[in-house]
Formats: C-alpha cells, structure tokens, sequence
C-alpha cells in the first residue's frame, strides 16, 4: 500500500474541520476525493502532509485561531509513518501536494519558480525540468515571462509541473480546474492522463465530479468533514442517495 490514512482529525480551536477521516491509496490507482466547497477536502490534504501543524507552529504566541491547530491521526506513506514529520521531510520522501488556486510566486519568472519546486531534490533538477518542458511546452515558450502575467490554465500548468520537479512519489493535485474555462479544463484533463501514463502516482481533490470520475479508478465522497462513501464513479452514481444528498446531481 501506497498511502494509508488512519482516522485524521483536525479542529481549529473548537472548530471540527476535519472528523477522523481514513483512507487509503495503492501503487498505481488513480483515487479522487469529492465533495462540496466546505467538505474539509482541502484540509485533509493540508493535514496529511504536516502543513496544519506547521500554521500551528508558525503561530505560537500569537492570539490567533492558527495558533489552536490541533492534528491527530496516523499517516503512513510507503510504509514509513510521516504523521511526526515536518512538512519538508514529507515532502522529501514524495508525498507532494499542488495547491488550490496553484498560488505561483508571482514576482518570479515560470522558470524560477519551477526552480524552487527542486529544493527537496536539486540532483534531478535538470532532469525534471526536461520532464515538465515535454509536458507543457507552454512553459518551456513562457520560461522568462514573469508568472503574475500568466493565464489562470497557465498558472495551473506550472503549479502541476514545480510539483513535478520535486519527484513525487504521490503526486496530490488540490482541486486543479477550479475557476477554468471548459476548453482549458479538458485541456488539463489530457495532460493529468499522460501524467497518469509516465506513471507518477495521481490523487485528485475535486469539486467537479464529471471530472474526477473520468479520471479515476477509485473514489471517496467527503462531506461535513466526514468521508461518507466510497467506490468507482458508476457504483456511487448508482447510489441515490449519495447521488442526491452529497453530489447534488
């Protein structure tokens, strides 16, 4: 098993963002999460890769929510737990999340900030970028454009590929087609497929579950902080209840 996620929970202060979630991913299936905006999908990729605990300890001695984080639970990821690791260390061992709303440094070059996606790995950095210049060649035109000036597929495109550049083991994209045009969407639908082809292990985060399920193997449904129900796209498809309730279809 890839990835095994046991009963993680989240509260900031009395806040229950997140209730025991578990799961679990193997070498080679594409799994999705799906869910409304609020469902704590975001969260729960934030907790597994020890960036709630990082908020938390960034904000000590600061009256802030941030500083009440509190993260329980067990991660274990390649058959190492991860759960007490800084987020740095997670990272380095290939356990990768591409952020919502892909969140470039925006004062820097596409070049650049594919760059510091390498920090964890500098020895494959140049092998890397090759990898993502194949991939999006986009990229590769626009490598001197500053990245504030880049479209909303664009700025996608480079968050997939700085996430490349670190070798991930597990690649976690956070709910990529949020805010994209249908014709920008099917496109990054095509090249989430031939990331799937190289084959770098794939987790999708979505609210848009045509997309998500056109892409998976596997599915887990998450709804107040909860993961609900779980299959393939046809079996919860098939489920009223969850069709109606939980998917608003």
């Amino acid at each position: 098993m890839l990835l095994e996620v046991r009963d993680l929970t989240v509260r900031y202060y009395t806040a229950l963002v997140l209730n025991g979630a578990s799961f679990s991913i193997d070498a080679g299936e594409f799994v999705a999460v799906v869910g409304p905006n609020g469902a704590g999908k975001t969260t729960m990729l934030r907790a597994m890769v020890g960036l709630t605990r990082w908020e938390r300890d960034m904000m000590k001695g600061m009256r802030a929510m941030l500083s009440k984080i509190t993260t329980t639970g067990e991660v274990v990821f390649d058959g190492e737990r991860v759960d007490n690791l800084p987020a740095d260390e997670i990272m380095k061992r290939g356990l990768v999340v591409c952020p919502e709303r892909a969140r470039p440094f925006t004062e820097l070059s596409v070049l650049d900030n594919l760059k510091a996606g390498a920090y964890t790995c500098p020895k494959d950095r140049n092998k890397n970028l090759e990898g993502v210049f194949e991939l999006f060649p986009v990229l590769k035109e626009r490598r001197k454009q500053i990245s504030g000036t880049l479209s909303g597929g664009e700025r996608v495109m480079l968050a997939i590929g700085r996430s490349l550049m670190s070798s991930p083991k597990l690649l976690c994209l956070d709910e990529p087609s949020t805010g994209l045009a249908p014709k920008t969407k099917e496109d990054l639908f095509e090249k989430v497929v031939e990331i799937q082809r190289l084959g770098i292990n794939t987790m999708l985060v979505e609210q848009d579950i045509s997309f998500a399920f056109a892409l998976s193997t596997r599915n887990y449904v998450m709804s107040k902080g909860k993961i609900i129900a779980e299959g393939t796209g046809k079996e919860l498809l098939s489920d009223e209840r969850i069709r109606k309730i939980y998917l608003g279809l």
